[in-house]
């Protein structure tokens, strides 16, 4: 498989009942972390407490990241610890919290408009053109005189997950 390109992942993601299945993969707690961190300079309240962060930071605690991903917090540890050591992630503990930070941020954004997210990749799956915030069309439908496409139900279906 070619590991070129992007794909964008709505932060509602963290919300879904697939994705909370416990225990996180170690993938699946790195996408976690990436979806995580702040896109924009924000405030977290840690244990009461306001904490400032730039893009790409997160304040949390072990306690929160073990009951999230269903690890042991001696595992979050060891796992943050490895991130830390090739290079992925920086930390900042404090004595109620730790400041993640993923570093090369940037790097994980891509910078397109609102009008597009993306293209057809090799025809395997389609990506969503957005024309306006509230409009997802396929870009795929319609393209064959032959093919009708999906159905109304089986789209909302499909961009449901």
């Amino acid at each position: 498989m070619e590991s070129k390109g992007w794909v964008k992942l709505d932060r509602n993601l963290l919300e879904h009942p697939l994705w909370n299945e416990k225990p996180f993969s170690k993938g699946q707690a790195w996408i976690d972390i990436l979806l995580s961190v702040h896109w924009k300079n924000s405030t977290d309240r840690v244990g009461g407490k306001k904490k400032r962060s730039k893009p790409g930071q997160c304040w949390t605690t072990l306690g929160e990241l073990s009951e999230r991903w269903g690890w042991h917090k001696e595992s979050v540890r060891r796992f943050l610890h490895k991130l830390e050591c090739d290079g992925s992630v920086s930390l900042y503990v404090t004595a109620d919290a730790t400041r993640l930070t993923v570093e090369n941020w940037a790097s994980y954004q891509h910078d397109v408009s609102d009008d597009v997210t993306g293209s057809v990749t090799e025809g395997v799956f389609p990506t969503y053109y957005i024309k306006n915030k509230e409009e997802i069309t396929d870009p795929l439908r319609g393209d064959d005189p032959d093919d009708e496409g999906m159905t109304e139900e089986e789209w909302n279906e499909f961009i449901r997950v």
